[in-house]
């Protein structure tokens, strides 16, 4: 059986189950290798339902691991999870019904019809009998230490595989100056003077710097290994926490580049993907 997510997909092979976080997804989060487990290690699972532009994710409940409330940005990274849209909903909802009921399959022969109860003075009576419960239709197991091959894909229209964008021209002058081998993540529009978008790729970061003399602007590359630091800007707030803040601030040798989103997850999203690159490259 395949369960094909947003960031990878969860496979049962018999009785090993197989989480593999493959694409630019799966590998922004931290885990490249598919993660093999026996299916009787598997204690359960929970489910978080997509909301407005955000997906859902199932987390897998396993044997010596720690049950903790996730946040989404935690759940993106978590070696146990896999995310999903809201059109993956329905196979995911009968994977974690499947893995809370211990893995048991549904008979392939439907019940008998019990026999007719007679009563006295009056016909027999069929009793009713409800329908069968639908069967998870097993599919063709993959390799065990097969790599996930990946087909080219054409230019991204909104499916649930594709990398994430706001506006479709700047997605464009990305695409445009990949190179070999290279994935867009996401592609996000700013707000303010200084930025007019940021772009994510499995390799750099790349952003439109609008700050030249002259009313010019440039389209800056900066390799994940130039830069030095990440971090979330924020107003203090009267109680002295930080309130939740959609900008973002790129430290690249004496520079810093601060980057105003259009939503608090996009800034989360965009921080989580560059911090990952820096630590694990």
């Amino acid at each position: 059986m395949i369960f094909k997510g947003y960031n990878g997909r969860i496979v049962v092979e018999g009785d090993v189950l197989v989480l593999d976080r493959a694409g630019a997804q799966g590998r922004s989060g931290g885990e490249a290798r598919p993660r093999r487990m026996p299916l009787t290690s598997v204690l359960g699972a929970f489910l978080q339902p997509p909301a407005e532009r955000r997906p859902g994710y199932l987390q897998l409940v396993v044997e010596g691991q720690p049950d903790e409330e996730l946040t989404m940005a935690q759940a993106v990274r978590h070696p146990l999870v896999v995310t999903f849209t809201p059109s993956q909903q329905a196979e995911f909802e009968r994977l974690h019904d499947w893995l809370e009921n211990g893995g048991e399959l549904v008979d392939d022969e439907e019940p008998a019809p019990p026999p007719v109860k007679a009563v006295p003075a009056a016909p027999p009576a069929l009793k009713a009998v409800p329908p069968p419960a639908p069967k998870l239709s097993p599919a063709p197991p993959a390799e065990p230490d097969s790599p996930v091959s990946e087909a080219p894909r054409p230019l991204p229209t909104g499916g649930p595989d594709e990398p994430v964008f706001d506006k479709r021209e700047q997605y464009d002058k990305i695409a445009a100056g990949l190179l070999d081998g290279e994935e867009i993540v996401a592609v996000y529009d700013a707000i303010g003077v200084g930025t007019g978008f940021v772009g994510v790729t499995n390799l750099r970061m790349m952003l439109q710097d609008n700050s030249f003399v002259g009313k010019k602007i440039a389209l800056t590359s900066v390799p994940y290994s130039r830069i030095t630091s990440v971090s979330f800007v924020s107003n203090k707030s009267m109680l002295g926490q930080f309130a939740s803040t959609s900008s973002i601030a790129v430290t690249v040798g004496a520079k810093t580049h601060e980057v105003d989103f259009r939503g608090d997850e996009k800034a989360q999203h965009c921080h989580d993907v560059i911090l990952s690159h820096m630590i694990h490259g």
